[in-house]
Formats: C-alpha cells, sequence, structure tokens
C-alpha cells in the first residue's frame, strides 16, 4: 500500500486490512510443516520450485503437489475474504 492509498484508507478499510493479514498469517501458520514449509518458500520468499524441492529433501513434482493442497487449504479458510 503506498502513500496515496494510507491517505485515502478510511478507518474501517484499514482495520479490515489488519483483519485480512492476521487472518492470513493465522491461516499459514496452521498449515502442516510440510505445505506452510512450500508456502514459505515458494510463494513468501519467492524460490523457484526446483529450489524449494531440494531445501525441503523431496522432488520437484512433491514440492507442486503441496503448493496445490496448500492453496486448497487456504483458499478455504480464507473464502469469506476472497469473496
Amino acid at each position: 500500500m503506498d502513500r496515496a492509498d494510507l491517505r485515502a484508507s478510511t478507518p474501517d478499510r484499514l482495520a479490515m486490512a489488519g483483519e485480512f493479514n492476521n487472518a492470513i498469517t493465522a491461516a499459514v501458520g496452521s498449515l502442516p510443516p510440510a505445505l506452510r514449509a512450500a508456502v514459505v518458500l515458494t510463494i513468501l520468499q519467492g524460490l523457484r520450485v526446483g529450489e524449494a524441492a531440494e531445501i525441503e529433501g523431496c522432488t520437484a513434482a512433491t514440492m507442486y503437489w503441496r503448493i496445490h493442497k496448500a492453496r486448497k487449504i487456504l483458499e478455504k479458510r480464507l473464502g469469506k475474504y476472497l469473496t
């Protein structure tokens, strides 16, 4: 969010953004460790799938599956924010 967005933000919007950030943090934190690692390494840290797989000691195919599974779980848990 840039400064213009902050100035245009109402207290309600800022509160909703904070709630959404807290929900994301809680949802990612509640993932099983292998799925959480997949999200953190590839989405948050921006590593390529092959790099993340190497770090986690699994194949790229397994890492792709973990990312897919994690996204499905997160979508379900965060659905009310995504509609």
